[in-house]
């Protein structure tokens, strides 16, 4: 899984190894959470039976992680109202920096539920429990703050998520995307945000659509990774192929999994960005329409369906 936002992360953060190594018994700990039925399905992109797996499994003492994922896992399905009231339980009981990432976490399922107001509230309730928190609360309130038509503010969180993790693509991913929602004249700026996230995680997808959909020059690519969409992405991209509808056959071929779906709307998020920027906005809802038509739930689907709203009907 590989969302425009790190929530994987932020979920490893919150489980029982943290974001730093820890004691020999939390490693193992960790270990055990990994190949656990909550996280083994939710990798496998198995929502529903992730969502139960998960619940099952946080009812025993001493699992924040499986909270989070089972959270994650009704975001994943739509159930925007089940996912906050989850990660709701877990800040009430979790403190410090790891209630931080709960209460950033209900934001974000509030925000999939259209409350930016809200969801913006969370946002800034996180950021004041953890202040030197992980870059992850930031990037959450940058795109709360972008969907709420603040984009200096967006852009600050992105900023500051970027000096509080260097090493990670995600800061870069958004700086890309804020770049190209400010108009057409930024593409550049936003081509060598997405080429520096590459150069930070060579094999991270999204990277590599963000590159291969926004950029006219062939991109050198990894080995393929995890999924055949994505193997069917980085052939298509070796061979220097730059022909957008040619990816959307690509990626609509594998259809009816999780995870090329999540590509899927990816792309037609993009696409619909660049459409928007070049002053296509016919163009631009059918792509935002057609993100939202694939059968996941995932943060670019927010960000369509803002978009969307945002440009008005036909």
């Amino acid at each position: 899984m590989r969302h425009y936002f790190p929530l994987i992360v932020l979920l490893a953060c919150i489980s029982a190894a943290g974001c730093k190594r820890g004691t020999a018994r939390q490693d193992d700990s960790k270990t055990a959470f990994e190949n656990s039925p909550c996280r083994t399905e939710y990798k496998a992109s198995r929502f529903g039976s992730a969502a139960k797996a998960c619940e099952d499994q946080m009812k025993a003492p001493g699992q924040p992680g499986a909270r989070a994922f089972a959270s994650l896992a009704h975001f994943q399905l739509g159930e925007y109202s089940r996912a906050a009231d989850i990660a709701q339980e877990g800040a009430a009981t979790t403190p410090g920096e790891k209630g931080a990432l709960f209460v950033s976490l209900q934001g974000l399922a509030v925000l999939g539920s259209g409350d930016t107001t809200s969801a913006l509230q969370l946002m800034d309730a996180a950021v004041r429990q953890a202040p030197q928190s992980t870059a992850h609360v930031y990037l959450s309130r940058a795109k709360a703050r972008f969907i709420a038509g603040t984009f200096d503010a967006a852009l600050e969180d992105v900023v500051h998520a970027q000096s509080v993790d260097r090493a990670s693509a995600a800061p870069e991913l958004m700086l890309g995307y804020l770049m190209l929602r400010d108009g057409p004249n930024r593409r550049k700026d936003a081509v060598t945000h997405f080429a520096r996230a590459s150069s930070l995680e060579p094999s991270n997808a999204r990277a590599i659509v963000c590159r291969f959909v926004t950029t006219t020059e062939p991109i050198v690519v990894p080995a393929a990774t995890d999924s055949s969409w994505d193997q069917q992405l980085l052939d298509l991209a070796r061979r220097g192929a730059t022909a957008k509808d040619d990816l959307l056959m690509r990626a609509a071929a594998t259809d009816g999994k999780h995870a090329s779906a999540e590509r899927r709307v990816e792309v037609h998020l993009l696409l619909g960005t660049l459409a928007e920027t070049q002053g296509d906005l016919a163009r631009a809802r059918v792509e935002y329409e057609a993100a939202l038509a694939t059968p996941v739930h995932t943060m670019d689907s927010v960000l369509a369906r803002a978009r969307l709203r945002a440009i008005g009907p036909s």
